[in-house]
């Protein structure tokens, strides 16, 4: 009888620590996403300022996503067998170091390059972050912290390029890479201190599943297939639009950030409502009619003449995505 306030008080201060490690995660992730974004702005000009044509661009916009998505699998199994948190900072590492690499490019072949490395990078951070925070997460609660880790990633993604603009068009084009540099130093700084080791906490035990079954589930399967064409759509659109914004346009890259950054934002403020009617309502009926919206604001970016039009268009697109 004596020893239940003893458990109850030490079972207290497991889910206390593992809440504290919980917020310093989504902080770090929140930086390091600024980071991130920093170059949204300005990246397809600076590709085509070393004379990159269309292929070339698509080429440094693909490596990034390429090698996170070969290479984030296998990388999550290691940081399963290993230490999630030492994964977490050698892939932080590999950003910062990246960031300073893009300075001292001289051509398209050199931006490939290092955008190859920085999807190694990206493959370390992002899935095994996640990961992480599941562990950590309370039963229970894990909706609520997924939440918060989803909302951490955007709105850091939608800050980033909001800064890189007027770092760009107030300083200089190093000065942007500086900055991502130093943002992404401050996420690993306060991963490597705050962020405990798995070993040194206890951690909530969920059953794994493997790939295979997951792929076995027509529902997830037509759920993936309908991801991986969406994204096809509009990262062959996204990648061009600060390009198109900056030499046909004609409008500044703080307003090009401006403009990245709303449709960011409003992506993360309608995570929550659209989840409650998700909940509510038919959901393939909701994302159908997401798509057509998406696809009507895709349609109106073509048309679009100065900068209203193009945040119109882009908050349309964020609205059905």
């Amino acid at each position: 009888m004596q020893e239940r306030p003893k458990d109850q008080h030490h079972s207290g201060d497991d889910e206390g620590e593992r809440l504290r490690a919980l917020q310093m995660l989504l902080f770090s992730v929140f930086t390091a996403m600024t980071g991130l974004g920093v170059v949204s702005p300005i990246m397809p000009n600076y590709a085509t300022s070393m004379g990159a044509t269309g292929i070339w661009l698509g080429l440094i916009y693909s490596g990034f996503s390429f090698t996170r998505a070969v290479l984030q699998t296998p990388i999550g199994r290691l940081a399963d067998r290993r230490s999630k948190k030492k994964i977490l900072c050698i892939g932080l590492g590999v950003y910062a170091l990246v960031s300073l690499l893009y300075i001292y490019a001289s051509s398209p072949l050199h931006l490939v390059a290092i955008r190859l490395v920085h999807g190694v990078g990206s493959a370390m951070v992002m899935p095994v972050a996640m990961a992480y925070a599941v562990e950590l997460t309370p039963k229970g609660k894990e909706g609520r912290y997924m939440g918060y880790m989803s909302t951490a990633m955007f709105t850091g993604f939608g800050a980033g390029p909001l800064l890189g603009g007027y770092i760009y068009d107030w300083f200089s084009l190093s000065a942007v890479f500086y900055s991502m540099t130093a943002l992404i130093s401050v996420s690993l700084l306060l991963t490597l201190i705050f962020v405990p080791e798995e070993r040194n906490i206890r951690r909530v035990r969920r059953p794994t599943v493997p790939f295979t079954k997951i792929l076995s589930n027509r529902r997830l399967l037509g759920a993936m297939i309908y991801r991986i064409i969406n994204a096809l759509g509009r990262g062959s659109i996204m990648g061009f639009l600060a390009l198109f914004a900056v030499q046909t346009l004609g409008i500044s890259y703080s307003l090009v950030g401006t403009i990245l950054a709303v449709g960011i934002f409003a992506n993360s403020f309608l995570q929550t409502p659209f989840g409650i009617l998700a909940d509510k309502y038919n959901r393939v009926l909701l994302i159908v009619i997401g798509s057509i919206l998406s696809s009507f604001g895709y349609f109106y970016l073509a048309k679009t003449t100065g900068a209203l039009d193009l945040m119109m268009a882009r908050l349309v697109i964020s609205v059905g995505s």
